[in-house]
């Protein structure tokens, strides 16, 4: 442990109180109430990244490529396709 970076030391500590907080909050709650609690928490920020990714990075790298937008909705998986599928974990 000694002569490691801080950043190293950082992740440790991220890790150990993030582990205390996700135990502590399972015993206070029963098993449905807290998978209910942790996918509305996670959730909604999954499908915010699910929607940049399909619609402002895919364009903006098709772009990039020197390609039209059009392109992407040639592909076998469109940004729609790519979000709804993602947003239903398939």
């Amino acid at each position: 442990m000694i002569g490691k970076s801080i950043g190293a030391w950082a992740v440790y500590i991220f890790f150990g109180i993030s582990g205390y907080l996700i135990t502590a909050s399972s015993f206070s709650n029963s098993v449905p109430q807290y998978l209910i609690k942790r996918i509305a928490r996670i959730f909604p920020a999954y499908l915010a990244i699910q929607f940049v990714t399909a619609f402002i990075f895919a364009p903006l790298v098709t772009l990039l490529d020197g390609d039209s937008i059009a392109k992407l909705w040639e592909t076998p998986v469109t940004p729609i396709g790519y979000f709804w599928g993602n947003s239903l974990l398939q």
